[in-house]
């Protein structure tokens, strides 16, 4: 019985510690950076809200750019980074309003 060579688990081992966490972590940093740009006074609560459409068509493209090839992979990373893209909205309105 031959044991698994290095060269041959590398790939898989670095497919697994890089290849799905890293865009997943990045792509869930991504609600966190835009409510404090919006809290910094660097964009604006306003402009983000007018430019929404455009956020989900680009939360979406990188879903597809980070996750392999498949319809349930893509939505697993782009649904919920949107979702907390909505969360960070919320946040930033209400500390807006003080």
């Amino acid at each position: 019985m031959k044991l698994c060579s290095l060269s041959l688990a590398f790939p898989i081992l670095w497919r697994l510690l890089f290849g799905s966490p890293l865009p997943f972590g990045c792509m869930f940093q991504f609600p966190l950076v835009t409510y404090a740009l919006i809290r910094a006074d660097i964009v604006y609560y306003e402009t983000v809200c007018h430019a929404r459409p455009y956020v989900v068509v680009g939360i979406l493209v990188l879903a597809a750019l980070l996750t392999p090839p498949d319809i349930v992979s893509q939505l697993i990373l782009g649904v919920p980074t949107y979702l907390l893209f909505e969360a960070g909205l919320l946040a930033a309105r209400r500390f807006k309003k003080r």
